[in-house]
């Protein structure tokens, strides 16, 4: 029944939205210099998501300044080119010449009975610019950020200053750029010193942060997506920093030496030195850089994918270049290991490209390999899903590549206060708090799954299996919760976690959650809701990576931070988010 109910509601939001469509023309993003029409013109841009809610910004609606002039003349929607990550889109669509504005931004999706959809309204003053026939228009880079206003927060748009931004061309439509050395910007307005100020204001002002990475003095850093990095050192002070990628960090390791390296698409890499000098290691731009990681005392390896083929980097920090030392495409193989199609088969089957979707490193024990996962160049690359993972062993010292017989195990781990955990996520786009943990049983050497379950008794947080209800003893209702960052163990057995129960009333369509900080002594097989309020309804993000006092952020809302010396009963303020 309701997943009928589901459909009925999908299918009168296609009709809805079909009605909304034909307001509008819709553009694609164009693959090549084939499509290219000489009457029209090209406009290049690239969308940021500052916010932490998970969905790319898919369309561009931009709106012509004729538009009143005729009852043909239609705002122009661009819809993004099919390869996202690090936050962030990218479009190269052609419109018909003439003066556009931005109207909005636009994160459309369907999938199976799901419909998600989120507008963001351009500014009147973002800006116009014009479309010349045969010629493109490159527009930069638009954040979208949420700003904070106390409990509330306001959705705004803005560009990135031209100096401070890169262009997609360069990165993602080297066909274009070939042909169009000189591309059109924004129409002059006099506004440049108050774009630049906001921009300023926005970057120094995080509201949420991607990853987390402890540092061997104690510190502790939190990375945003427009390249701000957040530190907080170990006395509790915090001091904000950071390198000018304009995107999210796809990886980020501490090094033996007592620096560090970030890594973020568009080739952006950058070595921080144990002086925290920042350096910029940077890579071609059409290359997305996936993954990092140390080879030994000062060297790193890198991989880097440009469409179907993934390329492996090695730098060293005493020399300036990067030395390419393998490579790999699913149709030919590695350059040190090509693909064998057995000649005694009369009809392969023909293989196609694949687009790499991700590559991770992977190490245990004495074995060290690479997950390649790779995705039809006809699947939507933003869902995260539908890759298929192959596997390669490599030695590390020349990068020789051979194959497992049987596929390893993945082992993605997390830091949990004085533990370590194993994780396991998954990939669909609507359960990004869908994490399980799993702790490692030191008796007999096995993981064990760590509950995700509370009991209630009525409304209630309970241990007890049964409640009393007035003379009778009903059993208590078990709710599954989710967890608010990892649970912070200081032994084996004993931790505290935030974690959050979510509430859906199927009648009125209505969800809420309540979230409860919540303590173990079996090594999280029960937990018991302390009872202790949180500093504010939304700072919830428990900081594990702190382990002598309680540290809760508000990332996602604010990077404001309270931290509790007594676990939980008092919290005080350690860092303030600054209002603008």
């Amino acid at each position: 029944m309701k997943q009928q109910i589901n459909r009925i509601l999908v299918a009168a939001g296609l009709i809805f939205l079909a009605g909304c469509a034909g307001q509008v023309n819709m553009n694609p993003t164009i693959e090549s210099a084939h499509d290219i029409v000489a009457e029209r013109g090209i406009v290049v841009a690239r969308v940021v998501n500052a916010g932490s809610f998970q969905m790319p910004f898919n369309q561009l609606t931009l709106t012509p300044e004729n538009l009143n002039a005729s009852k043909t003349i239609k705002p122009e929607r661009l819809t993004a080119k099919d390869q996202f990550s690090g936050g962030y889109t990218v479009f190269a669509a052609q419109v018909p010449p003439g003066t556009y504005m931005v109207s909005d931004v636009r994160s459309f999706y369907i999938i199976g009975d799901y419909i998600y959809s989120k507008f963001v309204s351009a500014p009147d003053d973002l800006g116009t610019f014009t479309v010349e026939a045969g010629q493109v228009t490159d527009i930069g880079t638009l954040v979208h950020y949420p700003k904070s206003m106390g409990e509330k927060y306001q959705d705004i748009l803005l560009r990135v200053p031209e100096q401070h931004a890169s262009t997609a061309l360069d990165a993602h439509f080297a066909f274009l750029k070939g042909r169009f050395n000189n591309p059109n910007r924004w129409n002059e307005d006099g506004l440049a010193s108050d774009r630049e100020l906001l921009f300023s204001q926005v970057v120094q002002s995080p509201v949420s942060y991607t990853d987390k990475l402890k540092l061997s003095d104690g510190s502790v850093l939190f990375f945003n997506r427009l390249g701000t990095v957040l530190e907080r050192d170990p006395a509790g002070n915090f001091s904000a920093g950071g390198v000018t990628s304009n995107l999210a960090f796809t990886d980020v390791k501490a090094l033996s030496t007592g620096g560090l390296v970030v890594a973020a698409p568009e080739g952006k890499v950058f070595h921080r030195d144990a002086g925290k000098q920042w350096h910029d290691w940077s890579l071609d731009a059409d290359l997305h850089v996936h993954a990092v990681r140390e080879v030994n005392e000062g060297a790193i390896d890198v991989l880097t994918s440009r469409n179907d083929e993934l390329i492996v980097f090695r730098r060293d920090s005493q020399v300036s270049t990067w030395q390419e030392m393998n490579r790999y495409n699913y149709i030919k193989g590695w350059a040190s290991l090509p693909r064998v199609v057995d000649p005694r088969k009369s009809s392969t089957k023909k293989i196609y490209p694949r687009r790499i979707l991700s590559a991770n490193f992977f190490s245990d024990n004495d074995q060290t390999w690479v997950k390649i996962t790779t995705q039809s160049m006809a699947s939507q690359a933003a869902l995260g899903s539908g890759g298929e993972p192959v596997y390669f062993r490599f030695n590390s010292a020349d990068w020789t590549v051979g194959k497992f017989e049987d596929d390893p195990d993945d082992i993605y781990l997390m830091n949990a206060g004085l533990r370590t955990l194993k994780v396991e996520r998954s990939n669909s786009w609507w359960s990004g708090a869908n994490i399980d943990f799993f702790r490692k049983d030191q008796a007999t050497d096995s993981w064990v799954e760590i509950s995700k379950k509370l009991l209630f008794c009525k409304e209630e947080v309970t241990t007890n299996l049964a409640c009393t209800n007035g003379s009778k003893a009903v059993k208590s209702k078990s709710k599954s919760f989710y967890f608010n960052g990892a649970p912070l163990f200081s032994d084996d057995l004993n931790a505290v976690a935030s974690v959050s129960v979510s509430n859906y009333d199927f009648w009125t369509s209505e969800r809420s959650s309540e979230s409860y900080l919540v303590t173990t002594n079996d090594g999280g097989q029960t937990w018991a809701n302390t009872g202790k309020a949180f500093p504010k309804e939304y700072c919830t993000a428990l900081v594990p990576e702190v382990t002598d006092r309680l540290l809760i952020s508000c990332n996602g809302a604010t990077l404001d931070f309270y931290e509790s010396a007594d676990q939980g009963e008092s919290w005080q303020q350690v860092r303030y988010h600054e209002e603008f």
